[in-house]
Protein backbone atom coordinates (compact mmCIF):
# COMPACT_ATOMS: atom_id res chain seq x y z
CA UNK A 1 0.00 0.00 0.00
CA UNK A 2 2.97 2.64 0.78
CA UNK A 3 4.64 2.02 -2.21
CA UNK A 4 1.09 2.84 -3.94
CA UNK A 5 0.88 5.80 -2.20
CA UNK A 6 4.48 7.00 -3.13
CA UNK A 7 6.80 6.69 -6.03
CA UNK A 8 4.43 3.79 -7.53
CA UNK A 9 1.51 6.05 -8.00
CA UNK A 10 0.13 5.78 -11.13
CA UNK A 11 0.75 9.69 -12.99
CA UNK A 12 1.70 11.38 -15.86
CA UNK A 13 5.81 12.34 -15.84
CA UNK A 14 6.69 15.09 -18.69
CA UNK A 15 4.67 13.52 -21.41
CA UNK A 16 4.70 9.80 -20.14
CA UNK A 17 1.84 7.89 -18.89
CA UNK A 18 3.55 5.92 -15.79
CA UNK A 19 1.73 2.47 -14.46
CA UNK A 20 3.41 0.21 -12.05
CA UNK A 21 2.44 -3.67 -12.24
CA UNK A 22 3.48 -6.04 -9.36
CA UNK A 23 4.41 -9.59 -10.36
CA UNK A 24 3.27 -12.51 -8.06
CA UNK A 25 3.40 -16.01 -7.80
CA UNK A 26 1.72 -18.06 -5.08
CA UNK A 27 1.65 -19.35 -2.04
CA UNK A 28 0.55 -22.04 0.61
CA UNK A 29 -0.74 -19.39 3.23
CA UNK A 30 -4.42 -19.26 2.65
CA UNK A 31 -4.71 -16.06 4.16
CA UNK A 32 -2.21 -14.10 2.24
CA UNK A 33 -3.96 -14.98 -1.41
CA UNK A 34 -7.39 -13.96 0.06
CA UNK A 35 -5.42 -10.35 0.52
CA UNK A 36 -4.10 -10.73 -2.69
CA UNK A 37 -7.63 -11.41 -4.68
CA UNK A 38 -8.73 -8.67 -2.49
CA UNK A 39 -5.90 -6.57 -4.04
CA UNK A 40 -6.45 -7.56 -7.83
CA UNK A 41 -10.14 -6.75 -7.48
CA UNK A 42 -9.64 -3.30 -5.86
CA UNK A 43 -5.95 -1.91 -7.92
CA UNK A 44 -6.43 -4.33 -10.69
CA UNK A 45 -2.18 -3.73 -10.88
CA UNK A 46 -1.46 -7.65 -9.97
CA UNK A 47 0.11 -10.45 -12.33
CA UNK A 48 -0.40 -13.45 -10.98
CA UNK A 49 1.33 -16.82 -12.20
CA UNK A 50 0.40 -20.21 -11.24
CA UNK A 51 3.62 -21.59 -9.75
CA UNK A 52 4.96 -21.00 -6.11
CA UNK A 53 6.89 -17.90 -4.91
CA UNK A 54 10.33 -18.68 -4.11
CA UNK A 55 13.73 -16.59 -4.87
CA UNK A 56 14.35 -19.44 -8.25
CA UNK A 57 11.29 -18.68 -9.49
CA UNK A 58 11.72 -15.45 -9.98
CA UNK A 59 13.34 -16.19 -13.14
CA UNK A 60 10.45 -18.02 -14.14
CA UNK A 61 8.87 -15.03 -13.15
CA UNK A 62 10.96 -12.71 -15.78
CA UNK A 63 10.02 -14.95 -18.33
CA UNK A 64 6.42 -15.20 -17.66
CA UNK A 65 6.56 -11.69 -17.35
CA UNK A 66 7.95 -10.99 -21.26
CA UNK A 67 6.02 -13.58 -22.50
CA UNK A 68 2.81 -10.99 -21.13
CA UNK A 69 4.37 -7.88 -22.33
CA UNK A 70 4.59 -9.37 -25.82
CA UNK A 71 1.33 -10.14 -26.49
CA UNK A 72 -0.48 -7.74 -24.36
CA UNK A 73 1.76 -4.97 -24.33
CA UNK A 74 3.10 -4.14 -27.47
CA UNK A 75 2.67 -0.31 -27.32
CA UNK A 76 5.12 0.45 -23.72
CA UNK A 77 8.26 2.45 -24.81
CA UNK A 78 10.02 1.78 -21.98
CA UNK A 79 9.86 -0.81 -19.60
CA UNK A 80 11.80 -0.15 -15.48
CA UNK A 81 11.88 -3.52 -13.82
CA UNK A 82 13.26 -3.27 -10.19
CA UNK A 83 11.78 -4.62 -7.10
CA UNK A 84 9.07 -3.53 -4.68
CA UNK A 85 11.57 -2.59 -1.26
CA UNK A 86 13.82 0.05 -2.82
CA UNK A 87 12.98 3.97 -3.94
CA UNK A 88 12.69 4.57 -7.73
CA UNK A 89 12.28 7.90 -8.54
CA UNK A 90 10.08 8.35 -11.89
CA UNK A 91 10.49 11.97 -12.61
CA UNK A 92 14.65 10.93 -12.54
CA UNK A 93 13.54 7.60 -14.87
CA UNK A 94 11.43 9.65 -16.85
CA UNK A 95 14.25 12.81 -17.67
CA UNK A 96 16.85 9.98 -18.13
CA UNK A 97 15.11 8.16 -20.79
CA UNK A 98 14.57 11.80 -22.64
CA UNK A 99 18.18 12.58 -22.43
CA UNK A 100 20.26 9.73 -23.05
CA UNK A 101 21.11 9.72 -26.56
CA UNK A 102 19.82 6.74 -28.41
CA UNK A 103 17.71 5.31 -25.05
CA UNK A 104 15.65 2.88 -27.19
CA UNK A 105 18.70 0.99 -28.51
CA UNK A 106 20.39 -0.42 -25.64
CA UNK A 107 19.23 -1.55 -21.87
CA UNK A 108 20.17 0.52 -18.92
CA UNK A 109 21.57 -0.16 -15.53
CA UNK A 110 24.63 -1.26 -13.07
CA UNK A 111 25.83 -3.75 -15.30
CA UNK A 112 27.93 -6.35 -13.44
CA UNK A 113 30.65 -7.77 -15.32
CA UNK A 114 33.15 -9.94 -13.16
CA UNK A 115 30.08 -11.89 -10.97
CA UNK A 116 31.67 -14.89 -9.09
CA UNK A 117 29.93 -17.71 -9.46
CA UNK A 118 29.12 -19.17 -6.31
CA UNK A 119 28.60 -22.33 -5.25
CA UNK A 120 27.08 -21.90 -1.79
CA UNK A 121 25.37 -19.53 0.23
CA UNK A 122 21.58 -17.61 -0.76
CA UNK A 123 22.86 -17.35 -4.55
CA UNK A 124 24.49 -20.98 -4.90
CA UNK A 125 24.28 -22.36 -8.02
CA UNK A 126 25.34 -25.96 -8.96
CA UNK A 127 28.79 -26.80 -10.81
CA UNK A 128 27.20 -29.41 -13.06
CA UNK A 129 24.66 -26.27 -13.94
CA UNK A 130 27.17 -23.49 -15.03
CA UNK A 131 31.14 -25.04 -14.67
CA UNK A 132 32.25 -21.36 -15.19
CA UNK A 133 34.28 -19.31 -13.07
CA UNK A 134 32.19 -15.84 -13.68
CA UNK A 135 29.08 -15.34 -15.31
CA UNK A 136 28.66 -13.28 -18.28
CA UNK A 137 27.95 -9.50 -17.76
CA UNK A 138 24.41 -8.46 -16.74
CA UNK A 139 22.33 -6.01 -15.08
CA UNK A 140 21.63 -5.83 -11.72
CA UNK A 141 18.33 -7.09 -10.89
CA UNK A 142 17.61 -4.39 -8.11
CA UNK A 143 16.29 -1.81 -10.74
CA UNK A 144 17.30 -1.44 -14.97
CA UNK A 145 15.33 0.39 -17.64
CA UNK A 146 14.38 -2.14 -21.06
CA UNK A 147 13.16 -0.66 -24.37
CA UNK A 148 9.74 -1.91 -25.49
CA UNK A 149 11.52 -2.52 -28.67
CA UNK A 150 13.34 -5.55 -26.99
CA UNK A 151 10.20 -7.20 -26.16
CA UNK A 152 9.74 -9.53 -28.88
CA UNK A 153 13.98 -10.76 -29.38
CA UNK A 154 13.64 -11.31 -25.47
CA UNK A 155 10.66 -13.30 -25.29
CA UNK A 156 11.80 -15.06 -28.56
CA UNK A 157 14.76 -16.03 -27.28
CA UNK A 158 13.50 -16.52 -23.57
CA UNK A 159 11.25 -19.24 -25.74
CA UNK A 160 14.44 -21.85 -25.98
CA UNK A 161 16.72 -20.69 -23.47
CA UNK A 162 16.80 -22.53 -20.28
CA UNK A 163 15.74 -21.03 -17.34
CA UNK A 164 18.66 -19.84 -14.68
CA UNK A 165 17.79 -20.23 -10.81
CA UNK A 166 19.33 -16.24 -10.56
CA UNK A 167 16.99 -13.76 -12.39
CA UNK A 168 19.23 -11.15 -13.41
CA UNK A 169 21.60 -13.65 -14.40
CA UNK A 170 19.02 -15.07 -16.35
CA UNK A 171 18.30 -11.69 -18.09
CA UNK A 172 21.53 -11.21 -19.18
CA UNK A 173 21.41 -14.74 -20.57
CA UNK A 174 18.70 -13.16 -22.69
CA UNK A 175 20.01 -10.13 -23.60
CA UNK A 176 23.67 -11.81 -24.94
CA UNK A 177 21.54 -14.91 -27.20
CA UNK A 178 19.21 -11.53 -28.69
CA UNK A 179 22.81 -9.74 -29.07
CA UNK A 180 21.08 -6.74 -27.54
CA UNK A 181 23.60 -4.19 -26.10
CA UNK A 182 24.09 -3.08 -22.50
CA UNK A 183 24.39 0.71 -21.20
CA UNK A 184 25.93 1.25 -17.29
CA UNK A 185 25.10 4.28 -15.07
CA UNK A 186 25.86 4.62 -11.96
CA UNK A 187 22.58 6.13 -10.80
CA UNK A 188 21.40 2.83 -10.93
CA UNK A 189 22.30 2.64 -7.40
CA UNK A 190 21.02 -0.92 -7.02
CA UNK A 191 23.29 -1.79 -3.95
CA UNK A 192 22.02 1.10 -1.34
CA UNK A 193 25.54 2.91 -1.12
CA UNK A 194 24.54 6.61 -1.81
CA UNK A 195 24.20 8.68 1.32
CA UNK A 196 21.90 11.66 2.19
CA UNK A 197 18.68 12.89 0.53
CA UNK A 198 20.29 14.65 -2.09
CA UNK A 199 21.60 11.46 -3.65
CA UNK A 200 17.59 10.37 -3.47
CA UNK A 201 17.40 12.91 -5.88
CA UNK A 202 19.82 12.37 -8.19
CA UNK A 203 19.51 8.45 -8.04
CA UNK A 204 17.49 6.77 -10.94
CA UNK A 205 16.82 3.64 -7.84
CA UNK A 206 18.09 3.25 -4.55
CA UNK A 207 17.70 -0.79 -3.62
CA UNK A 208 19.52 -1.86 -0.23
CA UNK A 209 21.69 -4.90 0.53
CA UNK A 210 20.74 -5.81 3.56
CA UNK A 211 20.48 -9.51 3.24
CA UNK A 212 24.10 -10.01 2.59
CA UNK A 213 26.08 -10.46 5.87
CA UNK A 214 29.38 -9.81 7.02
CA UNK A 215 30.35 -13.16 6.25
CA UNK A 216 28.64 -13.22 2.88
CA UNK A 217 31.01 -10.46 1.84
CA UNK A 218 33.71 -12.30 2.65
CA UNK A 219 32.38 -14.88 1.33
CA UNK A 220 32.25 -13.71 -2.15
CA UNK A 221 35.77 -11.73 -2.15
CA UNK A 222 37.32 -15.15 -1.69
CA UNK A 223 35.64 -16.56 -4.21
CA UNK A 224 36.39 -14.21 -6.58
CA UNK A 225 40.23 -14.43 -6.49
CA UNK A 226 39.35 -17.95 -6.85
CA UNK A 227 37.36 -17.46 -9.79
CA UNK A 228 40.23 -15.17 -11.22
CA UNK A 229 42.97 -17.52 -10.78
CA UNK A 230 40.57 -20.33 -12.51
CA UNK A 231 40.35 -18.35 -15.32
CA UNK A 232 43.85 -17.79 -16.15
CA UNK A 233 45.34 -21.19 -15.72
CA UNK A 234 41.94 -22.29 -18.01
CA UNK A 235 42.98 -19.70 -20.67
CA UNK A 236 46.38 -20.48 -20.66
CA UNK A 237 46.06 -24.20 -20.97
CA UNK A 238 43.29 -24.07 -23.82
CA UNK A 239 44.98 -21.35 -25.89
CA UNK A 240 42.00 -19.13 -25.39
CA UNK A 241 42.07 -16.17 -27.66
CA UNK A 242 40.30 -13.25 -27.21
CA UNK A 243 40.75 -10.29 -29.05
CA UNK A 244 42.94 -7.26 -27.67
CA UNK A 245 42.33 -3.91 -26.89
CA UNK A 246 43.24 -1.09 -25.15
CA UNK A 247 41.69 2.10 -23.56
CA UNK A 248 41.19 5.04 -26.43
CA UNK A 249 41.11 2.36 -29.24
CA UNK A 250 38.45 3.19 -31.49
CA UNK A 251 35.46 1.53 -32.41
CA UNK A 252 32.23 1.26 -34.17
CA UNK A 253 28.99 -0.40 -33.57
CA UNK A 254 27.76 -2.83 -36.76
CA UNK A 255 24.14 -2.95 -36.69
CA UNK A 256 21.16 -3.43 -39.07
CA UNK A 257 20.54 -0.24 -41.22
CA UNK A 258 16.81 0.62 -41.65
CA UNK A 259 17.17 3.03 -44.96
CA UNK A 260 19.40 1.03 -47.30
CA UNK A 261 18.46 -2.75 -45.91
CA UNK A 262 22.20 -3.22 -45.51
CA UNK A 263 24.62 -3.05 -42.40
CA UNK A 264 25.64 0.56 -41.24
CA UNK A 265 28.12 1.31 -38.99
CA UNK A 266 27.98 4.12 -36.19
CA UNK A 267 30.04 6.65 -35.70
CA UNK A 268 33.52 6.49 -34.07
CA UNK A 269 33.54 5.99 -30.78
CA UNK A 270 36.25 4.92 -28.31
CA UNK A 271 36.79 2.22 -25.36
CA UNK A 272 36.94 3.85 -21.63
CA UNK A 273 37.37 1.41 -19.68
CA UNK A 274 38.14 -2.52 -19.93
CA UNK A 275 36.95 -5.11 -17.44
CA UNK A 276 37.74 -8.88 -17.08
CA UNK A 277 35.21 -10.17 -20.02
CA UNK A 278 33.84 -6.71 -20.75
CA UNK A 279 34.52 -3.28 -22.42
CA UNK A 280 32.72 -0.26 -21.81
CA UNK A 281 32.55 2.82 -25.02
CA UNK A 282 32.61 6.59 -24.44
CA UNK A 283 28.95 6.24 -24.24
CA UNK A 284 28.67 4.61 -21.22
CA UNK A 285 27.35 1.27 -22.88
CA UNK A 286 28.95 -2.03 -21.69
CA UNK A 287 29.79 -4.68 -24.15
CA UNK A 288 30.66 -8.23 -24.05
CA UNK A 289 34.43 -8.54 -25.20
CA UNK A 290 33.55 -12.04 -27.61
CA UNK A 291 31.95 -8.99 -29.61
CA UNK A 292 34.76 -7.63 -30.77
CA UNK A 293 36.24 -8.22 -34.09
CA UNK A 294 39.64 -6.35 -36.14
CA UNK A 295 37.94 -3.70 -38.62
CA UNK A 296 39.37 -4.17 -41.89
CA UNK A 297 37.24 -1.59 -44.09
CA UNK A 298 38.27 1.29 -45.04
CA UNK A 299 40.51 3.90 -43.19
CA UNK A 300 37.61 6.12 -40.93
CA UNK A 301 37.38 9.20 -41.37
CA UNK A 302 35.46 10.87 -38.07
CA UNK A 303 38.73 10.90 -35.95
CA UNK A 304 41.74 13.06 -34.83
CA UNK A 305 43.89 13.60 -37.85
CA UNK A 306 47.25 13.65 -35.43
CA UNK A 307 46.34 10.06 -34.54
CA UNK A 308 48.07 8.39 -37.19
CA UNK A 309 47.96 4.68 -36.12
CA UNK A 310 44.10 4.73 -35.46
CA UNK A 311 43.83 2.58 -38.75
CA UNK A 312 45.71 -0.48 -36.87
CA UNK A 313 43.84 0.19 -33.74
CA UNK A 314 40.22 0.40 -34.85
CA UNK A 315 37.98 -2.39 -34.11
CA UNK A 316 33.86 -3.35 -34.54
CA UNK A 317 31.72 -4.09 -31.73
CA UNK A 318 28.56 -6.22 -33.24
CA UNK A 319 25.32 -4.76 -32.34
CA UNK A 320 21.46 -4.84 -32.35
Amino acid sequence: MATRQTWAAEREVSGYHVKTLFLMAKTENASHMQLVAREIKEYHDILQWDFVESHHNLSLKERCFLEWVHYNCKEVEFIFKGDDDEFVNPEAVVKYVKETPEAAHTIHGNMQTKSVVMHTGKYRVSKSLFPYCLYPIFPSGGGFILPGAFIPALYQVSTWLPVFPLDDVYFGFLALAANLSLRHDERFDTLGTLNGICSYKKALVIHGNDNLTVDDNVRMERENVKANSRKTYFDHKHSVKVTKVNVGDWVMIKRPGFQSGGNKLSKPMKFVKIFNNAIRTDDHRVWNLNRVVPYKGKEIQDVDENDQSRKNRTFLLVGP
